[in-house]
Parts: structure tokens; sequence; C-alpha cells
């Protein structure tokens, strides 16, 4: 067995949670007309482990070093567990499959290749190097290999579902139709054959055969977002635009990351006229654009601490808080003594109003480090939550001098005149006016 390239290491960043089942999932379509399933269909192999040896221990190691980011121990394990068996084909099946989910297409090839050198008689091999071939546009050996799967095992209905994707993109319909009807011959309520079936005729520009598809998958399944999104495309060529735009914001209300789901609505609504909804919708596809290369840049190093607080700082502005949150506290983990990072979290909890935890946070950052944004923002926090004397100090450690610190001397003045100390009062005002001259008209509330 070929030394496994060092490209890897790189490679493996963008993986998480990576195993056999991931390697065989696609997210891919056929045509940019229709959209296939979230999960192509794959075998029983990717649904259940092959029954462990000591080989298949390693692999589920190796696995839990790249769930872990430790990706030299990774690595080493799938060299291990390759040397341990080099007669066992699960394992070569296994390694290929994680090999393919991080991109590494040529090692993956390879790996598919020898399991089925060892054993060309397992019809979950062809299947799943068939789905290989077919993400990559592979069409020809995609044929071949789900050919193969369906020879070995007639009764295999995702291998007739996936070889039936095959013959759309090639434009095959007639035996397309035939695979599907197959496949539901075998499981009647399988979901997946039903919408493919609907894909295939939508292609065929045989739209009302195709709309019974969808309808009937939307009936066994009420959440398969793909439906929704093929049924709008269906109405949007039959020109009832407004129902196109109602699946569409189907599709868009259970997958809202989805960028095709945005430009089929946006098209929708240019043909009705309306602009200012389908500017809108060009704001969200240039926002999720810009999502995308914050995500490609984190997937290519995953201890990238700027990447994260990039994106949160990102979902912060955008009100996706629950996200933003989430990416502060993975830049924590990975760098727990930055007092940078706890301060720009606590800058996130005061923009959402938890000034006890932005203080928390603050304090934190302060112990590991004292500097400006850690005093300026916990200042800010004080002040937002009434206590002026506290934010005056943080403000002169931070040597801040804007309208909030006139606003903690102005609140500061208006408690000393309370208690009576007019002289206090008064140089807390000549300080508040020095720094702020407008803040001789301001009314101050607590």
């Amino acid at each position: 067995m070929s030394k496994i390239s060092w490209m890897i290491v790189l490679a493996v960043l963008a993986v998480v949670g990576c195993s056999s089942q991931d390697a065989t999932e696609s997210t891919t379509a056929a045509t940019d007309s229709a959209e296939i399933p979230e999960k192509v269909a794959t075998s029983e192999a990717s649904a259940r482990p092959v029954v462990t040896t000591a080989p298949e221990e390693l692999i589920a190691k190796a696995v839990a070093h790249v769930e872990r980011r430790e990706l030299v121990p990774a690595i080493r394990t799938l060299t291990e567990a390759a040397k341990a068996a080099p007669g066992d084909s699960s394992v070569y099946f296994r390694r290929g499959s994680i090999l393919a989910d991080i991109g590494q297409n040529a090692l993956a090839q390879q790996d598919f290749n020898k399991a089925i050198e060892l054993d060309g008689t397992n019809s979950r091999y062809f299947n799943t190097r068939g789905y290989f071939y077919l993400t990559r546009k592979a069409l020809d050996p995609a044929l071949g290999d789900f050919t193969r799967a369906i020879e070995l095992d007639p009764s295999y209905k995702q291998a007739l579902n996936n070889r039936g994707l095959v013959l759309i993109a090639k434009k095959a319909f007639d035996k397309a139709y035939a695979d599907f009807e197959a496949a539901l011959k075998i499981d009647p309520e399988y979901v997946d054959a039903y919408n493919n079936l609907g894909f295939a005729y939508f292609n065929a520009g045989e739209y009302e055969k195709a709309m019974v598809q969808f309808d009937r998958v939307l009936e066994l399944q009420p959440n398969y977002v793909n439906a929704y999104n093929n049924r709008g495309l269906v109405h949007f060529k039959q020109g009832h635009h407004e129902r196109a735009i109602v699946d569409f914001t189907e599709a868009i209300v259970r997958d809202p990351n989805k960028v095709k789901y945005y430009h089929h609505r946006r098209e929708a609504y240019m043909k009705l006229g309306k602009t200012d909804e389908a500017k809108t919708d060009e704001e969200k596809i240039a926002w999720l654009g810009r999502l995308a290369h914050l995500n490609v840049q984190i997937a290519r190093n995953a201890n990238d601490v700027d990447g994260y607080l990039a994106r949160a700082e990102f979902f912060l502005n955008a009100d996706e808080t629950d996200a933003a949150m989430r990416d502060y506290d993975r830049a924590i983990r990975i760098a727990p003594k930055s007092g940078l990072i706890l301060s720009r979290r606590a800058a996130a909890w005061l923009k959402l109003g938890e000034t006890d935890r932005a203080i928390e946070d603050c304090c934190e950052a302060i112990l590991i480090d004292p500097h400006y944004e850690a005093y300026s923002t916990r200042g800010d926090a004080y002040l937002q939550r009434g206590d002026h004397e506290q934010a005056i100090a943080d403000y002169a450690n931070a040597k801040r001098f804007d309208a909030s610190v006139a606003k903690a001397y102005l609140l500061r003045s208006e408690e000393r005149k309370r208690q009576g100390d007019e002289a206090s009062a008064e140089e807390a005002y000549k300080q508040a006016l020095a720094i702020d001259p407008t803040i001789a008209s301001a009314t101050v509330t607590k």
C-alpha cells in the first residue's frame, strides 16, 4: 500500500466527524434544473459498521483523532490499519471513504480499487465507488459500478436509485424511469426514488408527471426539502410564479442557508415584478457568499482563531446570536488564555444586553492580560448597568475620552448633587463638559 501523502494533513482539517457513512453523502445535483436528495442512496455498510476487527478498531481510533483535530495521529493510525491487515478489504473500503470525504480523490480511488480487488463480489463496495465517481461527474465509471452492484444484488434499491441519477445526467430518461420504478417495487415508500423519478420527469419536460411525484414525496415526508424546491421549479416552468414562491419559501424555511433556493425565489419575484422582494433575496445570496468564504477559511485550518472571530462577528452583525456565541466559544477553547478573545466575547455579550456575562469575561481577560479593550468594554458594561463610578475607573484605565465617558461623569455630577455635594457635582460636570461640550443640553436617565 502506498504511503499516505502529507497533503492529507492539510485536507483533513475540513473533516468533522468523518466516517464511511459521511463519505457517501451528496449535495451535488445531476443538473442545475432540479435537485437530487440530500443523501444519495448508499449501502448498508454506510448505515452500520463492519464487524469489529483489530484493524477496524484502528479505523475507529483514526476517526476519533480526526474529530479532535489530532491530524498526525489520525494519519499514523490509518497507515497502521492498512499495514496491520493488508488483505482485509474493509480497511481499504473504510479508509477510502474517509479519504473521499476530505477530497483526496486519487488516494480514495486507490483504496476503493484495492477493496474491490480483494472482494470483487461485494455489491456495497461497487455502490460506494459508483457514488464516488458520480459526485466527481465521472458518469461512465459510475454507471458501470452501479450496474455491477445490481448484478450482484438485484434487490439493491440504493444502487438502482443511484444508477437512475446517472441515467438522468446522460439524458437516458426512459432507462432512468425504469430504475426508479424498480427501486419503488422493492420499497413502495422509498421517498428518494419518488423524488428522483420526479426529477427525471422534470428534466424530460414532463411537468405534470413530475408534479405527481413531488406531491407523493411530501405526502410521505412533509419536511423533504428538495421536493419543495423541485415542485417550485415545476410551478415556475408552468408560469405559476406565486405558487413557485410558496414552495421555494417552504424550502428556505427548512434550509435557510441553501443559496440556490434564494436564486430560484428571486427569479420568481422578478417574473412578478416584485423588485423589493427580489432585492432582499439578492442581499441574502451575497450574505451567504461571504459566509461560504469564511467557512472555507475555517475548513482550511480548524485551529484558526481569527477565522472563528471573523465569522462570529459576521453572525453577530446579522443577529445570528447563537451561531456567533458558538464561534466565540470555539475560539476560546482553542486559545483559553487569550485576553483579547475574551474581550471580544464580552463585547458580544454587551451587545446582547448580557452585562453580567460581559463583566465576567472582561474580569477574566484583565487577569490574563490587562489591555484597553477589556477595560473599555467593562466600562461600557458598568455604565449600562448604572454603575458610573466603576465605569469611570475602567474608562480611565482604557484612556478613553468620548461621549460614554462624558455620560458617566454627568451621572456622577447628578448623584453628587442629590447628595448635597455641590462642589464635587460641579467638578464632575466640568469634566463631562470638557470631554463632550454637547453634554450641556443632554438629559441623562439612569
